[in-house]
């Protein structure tokens, strides 16, 4: 293993983008909107048909993410693109396999609609926490059975390589306003993402849509729409694509100043494997077990080794393991 001190590079990646709304806030259109925008803005010279064939929706929505097909929203004609459409229960595992699906499948943009049911949704992982806490009567502790799985989701989002837009469901907040008559207005407002807490910072660019469509950019590692607002268009996936064009390609050679060995130490447990290891050696050799008991005994000053803590011991204990031999015992 070796430590580099190198030029930072910009690669060239995979959009991750997040984008929640609260219902009515044209989540899937706004995404669809926006994966053609990225894929039109990458390859130029493609025929709205050819993008739109690189297209994929992961739909949980009972069939309205393939509802758009053939629609006109705004200037866009929304062509004929792909869909694989999930019923309940809604388990991770089925994210996941239909991520690698796509990416199989040679798609340029794949859009998870949505991805909140994988969360809340009916067999989602709210729904394992509470089946687990109910049989372990320990809420905290079930979260060790759900997070890999979540984990797992997430990665294979982020560690794909394709595009992937992931879309939200928004909590529900209705507010009161006056307008300037006066007159009492009520206006619903989208809030957090249905999803863990966090998940909106695994995304390269995070964005809010309110029911006008109006989206708001919260986050933004491109840094060409933080903070901005606007509705979505072709045109914004195009300048993301733009951004895309200005990373050097990810097999680029890196441009190291200093590479310096590290020396890595082994911890406890590997050595105590080794010691493991060391003893049904010895076993195959014919030194009884007897003979190895006693050995570790004396210098550990325990029969189990598993007991061990000290690292030095451990090796100690790994040594004298390796000098029996069948003669001398």
């Amino acid at each position: 293993m070796s430590i580099q001190l190198k030029k930072a590079q910009r690669k060239r990646v995979k959009l991750k983008v997040g984008l929640a709304a609260p219902s009515g806030g044209g989540k899937t259109a706004s995404s669809l909107i926006l994966g053609y925008g990225i894929v039109k803005g990458e390859h130029p010279a493609w025929s709205d048909e050819q993008v739109w064939e690189k297209i994929a929706i992961i739909d949980t929505e009972n069939g309205s993410g393939e509802l758009y097909s053939g629609v006109k929203i705004g200037n866009t004609l929304i062509g004929t693109y792909n869909a694989i459409s999930l019923e309940p229960p809604f388990e991770p595992s089925k994210c996941i396999e239909s991520i690698s699906a796509c990416k199989e499948a040679g798609m340029e943009i794949c859009i998870i609609d949505s991805l909140s049911h994988f969360w809340s949704g009916q067999g989602g992982l709210l729904e394992k926490h509470g089946n687990v806490a109910k049989r372990t009567n320990n809420s905290y502790t079930a979260w060790r059975e759900v997070t890999p799985q979540y984990d797992a989701m997430i990665d294979s989002i982020l560690q794909t390589d394709m595009h992937v837009i992931c879309t939200m469901r928004s909590k529900t907040a209705y507010v009161q306003d006056k307008d300037q008559n006066g007159k009492t207005t009520v206006t619903k407002k989208g809030m957090d993402p249905i999803i863990r807490d966090g998940a909106e910072y695994e995304f390269s660019l995070f964005m809010d849509l309110d029911t006008e469509h109006q989206a708001f950019v919260s986050k933004d590692r491109t840094s060409i729409l933080d903070g901005q607002y606007f509705v979505i268009t072709p045109d914004i996936g195009k300048r993301l694509a733009k951004w895309l064009d200005g990373a050097v390609a990810a097999d680029e050679p890196e441009k190291v100043i200093l590479s310096k060995a590290t020396k890595v130490e082994p911890n406890i447990a590997d050595v105590l494997m080794s010691v493991k290891n060391a003893i049904s050696g010895k076993i195959s050799e014919g030194i009884s077990k007897d003979v190895i008991t006693e050995t570790v005994k004396g210098v550990a000053g325990t029969a189990n080794y598993n007991k061990i803590i000290d690292i030095e011991v451990a090796k100690n204990v790994f040594d004298k393991i390796n000098s029996l031999e069948v003669d001398n015992v």
